[in-house]
């Protein structure tokens, strides 16, 4: 009865406004829009302009604050747990990625999920969930996106990372079924094999050629498009063509001075990107990796660092403090990663050691100060020192199904 009646709550709160509700038992919903932002604070406590200050979260911020509030983003068809409603927002947990101690609690916009108890279940990906999840074996019928996927029935535009059921599927396609909030019911769409991953029963080390095969996709994409960095971003829609950025002036809630990144290309909400921890975690998922660290913090906690007895191996990540980089290309000494704007890149990149790192020209080079503690130079677009790197990890990326 207890359940019925909270079941109840949360069909009215989505429909109408509300008070405050705070659930004795947390509730299932599902993401229902291509991509929601989370934040780590309630608007609804700052602001009664709640909407609309989810929708002016900026795509980078640059000093001050509250100038770019985003800590995460989920995609379609994930799973969450609402803990309380306030109005236009609730309170979640997430459970495919977490910060250090296990910490999965963000807000959102209320929006942007569906109880999932008014959904078909078997139309519904299982959850990424990192108390139960290490991907040892296959999901039956489930496909994920490795670039956009622009949907005519539903006329919106899927991001890489999103996962879908399958009905069927040819030798050139698969019928996914996607969520029609107008109808309020599910729909079937044709997407391409070749923008998909089908779950697969794979090593270890095959997930992690498609995973370096994944970053070199989305750093080498068709007439020079670019994927945009974007702070706190875990999503891939939208591309641009052109590098510009700028800095744009403006306020925080508080009415003091801010600066943002900006790009013109960019007009949609929420803004769709990586940032360096993002563009880590959301390949290694798609690859069905057991990677569930939202920081770099969490990263460095949680993955075994290099040791002499260990090798080198394409995957395996390198990380200071706020920044990480997959090892993409020994041989050629390339590493692939989402910088900033502030470095005069705002894009994810595959680059040469020497353009992370001052006179580091080899992995060779990097290994050697690796194990002496010899500060590095981080330099930016120009070869300017930007920060001396005082300590440095080399993180072996297998190392994550050890942890889980």
């Amino acid at each position: 009865m207890i359940k019925k009646i909270f079941l109840t709550l949360l069909f009215i709160s989505f429909n109408t406004k509300s008070e405050t509700i705070i659930y004795q038992k947390p509730l299932k919903a599902v993401c229902i829009v291509p991509v929601a932002d989370l934040i780590g604070f309630s608007y609804k406590a700052l602001t009664p302009n709640t909407q609309d200050q989810y929708r002016k979260i900026a795509l980078s911020g640059y000093k001050g604050n509250l100038n770019c509030v985003r800590d995460h983003q989920l995609l379609f068809n994930e799973t969450i747990e609402i803990l309380e409603e306030h109005d236009e927002e609730v309170k979640i947990n997430i459970f495919n990625a977490f910060v250090q101690d296990y910490a999965t609690t963000y807000w959102a916009l209320k929006e942007n999920f569906i109880n999932a108890e008014l959904l078909d279940h078997t139309k519904i990906p299982t959850q990424i969930d990192f108390r139960n999840t290490n991907f040892a074996q296959p999901y039956t019928n489930l496909v994920t996106l490795i670039l956009p996927f622009k949907d005519s029935k539903t006329d919106k535009t899927y991001s890489a990372g999103t996962r879908f059921i399958y009905k069927s599927k040819d030798n050139t396609s698969y019928i996914i079924y996607t969520y029609n909030t107008e109808l309020k019911d599910f729909t079937e769409s044709i997407v391409s094999k070749d923008i998909c991953l089908e779950s697969q029963e794979v090593d270890k080390s095959e997930k992690i050629k498609k995973f370096v095969k994944l970053l070199k996709l989305w750093t080498n994409l068709e007439d020079n498009q670019i994927v945009p960095f974007a702070w706190g971003g875990c999503s891939l829609i939208d591309k641009v063509k052109n590098n510009e950025f700028v800095l744009t002036d403006g306020t925080n809630l508080n009415n003091e001075p801010i600066q943002h990144w900006t790009r013109e290309e960019l007009t949609r909400k929420p803004y769709s990107g990586f940032d360096a921890s993002g563009l880590i975690l959301r390949a290694a998922q798609i690859c069905e990796i057991p990677y569930f660290y939202k920081n770099t913090v969490t990263a460095s906690k949680f993955l075994k660092s290099l040791t002499p007895e260990d090798t080198l191996q394409l995957g395996d990540i390198i990380w200071f403090a706020g920044y990480l980089a997959a090892i993409s290309d020994i041989k050629n000494n390339l590493v692939i990663g989402g910088r900033g704007y502030q470095h005069g890149y705002g894009k994810i990149i595959e680059q040469p050691l020497n353009h992370l790192f001052k006179d580091v020209n080899n992995f060779s080079q990097l290994l050697e100060a690796y194990y002496n503690q010899t500060p590095l130079e981080n330099i930016d677009k120009n070869g300017q020192d930007n920060r001396t790197v005082k300590e440095f990890k080399i993180l072996k990326l297998e190392s994550c199904w050890k942890t889980i």
